[in-house]
């Protein structure tokens, strides 16, 4: 009796042995399924087709900013809430003229929700913007009653100078979130022989001479010449329907 009752304990312990073995392959092949199934959500985009263009233009020029917008591209990672709000009242009001609420050639007005319409698609919900009067070219008046913009005289411009020279490399979407990686040389217009000069990096001790230039010594803005520059990740998440920034970083990699 007590020899089968051996017998049955060691069949129970057996058959429970087996039951935890069954149970820890499921969730490890349950678990590399979903892994798998998750890292198929990586996909690289065109980085010409409109999807890609449109989230890099909508964050990259201003009224008065025509020649680009620099705020992402510093020595340390930046955050929606670091970008300040001329800077994004400017990027606004391109996007108003765009959309056809604000002409850029005759002026006019426009209404405090059409401002923070575009903001939300520009930075989404947590970014917080202060209304009032801009001194920008033009100057726009805010009246905080009839919460409206009204612009000045509209006739403004200018010359770009020497200004960083940029270039989208690569998009990934992964999920929820789409990640330019952009190539960045940094422009500055003191230098030996009169040109314009180029630096790899943010704080300009990184000179590259060997660049590629037209007839007018003017660098010119190609692959070659930017595949020397620094390399940055913006990456924008999907809220409310549209792909808002969130945050630019400095890529390090691994010199050749």
């Amino acid at each position: 009796m007590e020899k089968h009752k051996h017998f049955y304990i060691m069949t129970i312990v057996v058959l429970l042995l087996m039951m935890a073995f069954a149970s820890s392959f499921y969730l490890m092949y349950d678990n590399n399924i979903f892994s798998k199934e998750k890292k198929e959500t990586e996909v690289e985009l065109d980085v010409m087709s409109e999807e890609v263009t449109s989230l890099y233009d909508k964050i990259s020029y201003g009224l008065n900013l025509y020649c680009g917008v620099n705020d992402y591209y510093t020595n340390k990672k930046v955050v929606a809430s670091d970008i300040s709000n001329e800077t994004a009242f400017e990027l606004v009001l391109t996007q108003l003229h765009e959309k056809g609420l604000y002409n850029i050639i005759s002026g006019g007005s426009f209404r405090k929700e059409a401002v923070d319409e575009v903001l939300l698609e520009l930075f989404g919900s947590d970014y917080t913007f202060q209304h009032q009067t801009y001194q920008t070219c033009p100057i726009f008046t805010y009246d905080s009653i009839t919460e409206t913009y009204t612009s000045g005289d509209p006739a403004c411009g200018g010359m770009c100078g020497a200004y960083p020279l940029k270039r989208v490399e690569k998009a990934i979407q992964k999920d929820d979130t789409i990640s330019l990686f952009v190539r960045v040389l940094f422009a500055d217009t003191s230098s030996d022989n009169g040109l314009v000069a180029y630096y790899r990096d943010y704080n300009k001790t990184d000179l590259i001479r060997d660049l590629e230039r037209d007839e007018h010594g003017v660098v010119l803005n190609n692959e070659e010449n930017l595949s020397k520059g620094s390399l940055y990740q913006l990456d924008f998440v999907l809220e409310e329907g549209n792909y808002v920034f969130v945050s630019s970083t400095p890529v390090k990699e691994t010199v050749q």
